[in-house]
């Protein structure tokens, strides 16, 4: 059954070109209306969307219509509007669509180009990686910090532990340098704590340029350790309290393996990671948790104090993507509490 539901014509993309399904359909929906009896755009639910649509499957038009299935709404060919199916009932009493809402958080509606525009010209994805970001209308991604605080610094735990693996840690190296790389637009300090048995600093809190963030991921080699969180929490915490920025953040990425070693022995041993991130956050310190494999678990709750903002959680380290990219960049740049 075809729906009155159209995508913006600044959304002028074609269908996927690998026919595989768009992964960023969350996005992808705030393109999209539905159109009134008199012609008034208003937005459309998620929950109206079958999951994982509008998903710009390859096909041989452009996705700009919508059909009603089973499951939800999903994005069809132009084409299909010659199939009608007449039906019953009162549609919805929807708000009216505001046009900066189909825009990217960092981004707003330029009502003279008909699309959205990033905040920061620079920092749309489309013109960044123009290949990879084609299908995507102008403005759905903006890499940038547009944060007025003066100068920040960000500390990043990262797991080198046994259930990491050397191409898990690559991956968490490489997206240190890509989170850096987006807070162009500020002053960053920044330093990386590597979780291991012992752990240890793997960059010291200073000032770096993009060149020698490069120089220090390609020296970058992976450990195969035990775990001490422990000891990273504290080496963070030393760092993080003793410099004079005027925010200061902790970004931990982990699989969640707690404590189980120390000096290089495995041992039984208490648990000192949450009493840490209470005296962190009590010292105006913010906690951003990336939980990569599986559903975060009570410690993790209590690290963030129960902020369930403050954690972003992906399947494995393969799965630290453009979209985690811009989660955690966003969340950086915002008051995370």
């Amino acid at each position: 059954m075809r729906v009155s539901a159209a995508r913006h014509p600044s959304a002028n993309v074609g269908p996927s070109q690998s026919c595989q399904a768009d992964q960023k359909y969350l996005k992808m929906r705030k393109s999209w209306n539905f159109i009134k009896m008199n012609m008034m755009e208003v937005e459309i639910p998620d929950d109206h969307w079958k999951q994982g649509d509008p998903n710009n499957m390859c096909s041989d038009r452009s996705m700009t219509t919508a059909a009603m299935v089973r499951d939800g709404y999903v994005d069809v060919p132009a084409i299909a509007r010659f199939v009608v199916l007449c039906t019953f009932g009162n549609p919805p009493n929807l708000s009216t669509r505001k046009l900066d809402t189909m825009c990217s958080s960092e981004a707003h509606y330029d009502s003279g180009k008909g699309q959205c525009v990033c905040n920061v010209p620079d920092s749309d994805a489309k013109l960044k990686e123009p290949a990879k970001y084609a299908i995507y209308p102008p403005g759905t991604v903006c890499m940038s910090c547009t944060s007025s605080v003066t100068r920040r610094a960000v500390v990043f735990i990262l797991d080198s532990t046994a259930s990491v693996g050397g191409s898990g840690y690559t991956q968490e190296v490489n997206f240190v340098l890509n989170v850096l790389s987006s807070l162009t637009s500020t002053t960053v300090r920044a330093g990386v704590v590597v979780l291991a048995c012992p752990s240890f600093i793997g960059l010291e809190l200073d000032d770096y340029t993009g060149d020698s963030l490069k120089q220090w991921v390609q020296k970058q080699s992976y450990r195969y350790s035990a775990t001490n969180t422990n000891e990273a929490y504290r080496l963070a915490e030393t760092k993080l309290l003793n410099d004079i920025s005027d925010e200061k953040i902790l970004v931990i990425l982990s699989d969640g393996e707690r404590t189980n070693c120390v000096n290089g022995k495995l041992a039984n041993v208490a648990d000192e990671t949450v009493s840490v991130a209470n005296n962190l956050r009590s010292k105006g310190v913010k906690i951003i948790y990336i939980q990569v494999g599986h559903a975060y678990e009570n410690e993790v709750l209590d690290t963030v104090n129960h902020n369930t903002n403050s954690i972003i959680n992906v399947n494995d380290f393969m799965a630290l993507d453009t979209n985690t990219l811009i989660n955690v960049v966003n969340k950086i740049c915002s008051a995370v509490e």
